[in-house]
């Protein structure tokens, strides 16, 4: 069990990378690349938010406001914050396996606190945000073709 666990785990971790790359070059080609060098030094060091945050400011400086555009590209940033949510509780919590209930259990906080909380997955669980992470990224995809920054 804690071999597949770990093994989704890692895909996930691979998914995350993409998209968080994918984030990254829709903002360093808004406007056609003109402002290439200028957002690439933005992005370069920029944590994980900040680049959905960068994005958000494209998006409201090169659509209407209430536009189908505008709409659109907020509503697929609201889910893309929750999934990067997600991957920081992943990065910033301890793993585990629950043999009884055949679960990986994901725990934040230190051991002595009384503020611990826990997420549990089972392996289909974890498959399936592999997929919600591939969803997104094609629906950025489908964004930029639409409606380009």
């Amino acid at each position: 069990m804690e071999a597949a666990g770990a093994e989704q785990l890692g895909r996930i971790l691979f998914e995350f990378g993409k998209f968080e790359m994918d984030v990254a070059l829709c903002v360093v080609w808004a406007c056609s690349g003109q402002r290439m060098d200028v957002l690439t030094g933005q992005v370069n060091n920029s944590s994980f938010g900040d680049k959905l945050d960068l994005l958000r400011q494209l998006v409201d400086q090169y659509t209407a406001p209430d536009s189908s555009a505008w709409r659109a590209y907020g509503d697929w940033l609201a889910r893309a914050d929750d999934m990067r949510r997600l991957r920081n509780r992943f990065a910033h919590g301890r793993w585990g396996v629950d043999p009884k209930s055949h679960e990986i259990v994901n725990v934040a906080g230190v051991p002595t606190s009384l503020h611990q909380n826990e997420v549990r997955f089972t392996i289909e669980g974890l498959s399936a945000v592999i997929g919600n992470i591939k969803e997104l990224r094609a629906s950025l995809a489908l964004l930029r073709e639409e409606w380009p920054l």
